[in-house]
């Protein structure tokens, strides 16, 4: 493609072309250029001269961060975002609501002991797996 082709689809003005290729930004083959690899040539160039305009890329990666710590915190003050330990008693004390009921079922199911009795050791079983599945959760989140 030749230069004033290619300085209209880059929109820039055919000295400004001439400089870059002879900057060594931009390329030709030959007698002109190639589309592909000179656009991006150009792209490149303009993303490096926005980050040495506004800094360098870690300045970039705090201004991220601090963005980041800013939405948390809005987030946190609006309850769209709750702590750790804040969800885990929330589940401690539905798992707790549950339990309690469960070891009453039992008495309202029958009168007969020795079936309460049954129903209880049925119960207990799903207890202790519960409270040990939720002792691993816990522990495997805080370590």
């Amino acid at each position: 493609m030749n230069q004033q082709e290619m300085s209209r689809i880059l929109r820039v003005s055919d000295r400004f072309l001439r400089i870059m290729t002879t900057d060594g930004v931009l390329s030709k083959t030959g007698v002109g250029y190639a589309i592909g690899d000179t656009v991006r040539a150009y792209a490149d160039h303009l993303k490096e001269g926005a980050v040495k305009k506004t800094g360098s890329e870690s300045l970039d990666k705090v201004r991220e961060e601090k963005a980041l710590d800013l939405r948390m915190n809005r987030m946190r003050k609006d309850r769209e975002l709750i702590t750790l330990d804040e969800a885990l008693s929330v589940a401690d004390e539905l798992a707790g609501l549950f339990l309690s009921y469960l070891n009453g079922l039992p008495a309202e199911i029958t009168g007969a002991p020795r079936e309460r009795q049954r129903l209880n050791d049925i119960i207990d079983k799903g207890r202790l797996r519960l409270a040990d599945r939720l002792a691993k959760n816990r522990g495997s989140t805080v370590g």
